[in-house]
């Protein structure tokens, strides 16, 4: 089997693993704050007064 990838020493790879881990990490802290929002939003909209109805 051959070797295709572009970074060929450990210290490059072990870079690039991390690279990937931080951004990982990053989306993941992204996707989280956006959830609460949709979830802060979801209460804000069950809280409020239902509308009267239209005759």
């Amino acid at each position: 089997m051959t070797n295709r990838t572009r970074y060929r020493t450990e210290a490059e790879l072990k870079a690039l693993f991390e690279q990937a881990v931080r951004a990982i990490g990053f989306y993941e802290a992204q996707r989280k704050e956006a959830l609460m929002a949709l979830e802060s939003l979801r209460r804000a909209l069950n809280a409020r007064r239902p509308k009267p109805p239209t005759p």
